[in-house]
């Protein structure tokens, strides 16, 4: 996201000119690289959740059995 919008004022600043067409390319990337990011994030943080989960379930069972 960072790097699109960077390259769009970097186009921006080196051609001299604040053309809609430039500005749209860059902002697609960075909006498409932000989509992206999301869509391995979010099942990430979701599976972590998950197992931190099973593991506390699991703990507790081992703890109750075993008396620690």
């Amino acid at each position: 996201t960072v790097l699109g919008i960077m390259m769009t004022f970097h186009t921006m600043g080196t051609s001299g000119t604040m053309a809609v067409n430039t500005i749209m390319i860059g902002l697609s990337l960075a909006l498409k690289a932000t989509a992206v990011g999301l869509l391995v994030a979010i099942p990430c943080v979701v599976m972590n959740n998950v197992l931190r989960r099973r593991v506390a379930e699991l703990l507790t069972t081992y703890r109750t059995q075993h008396g620690t």
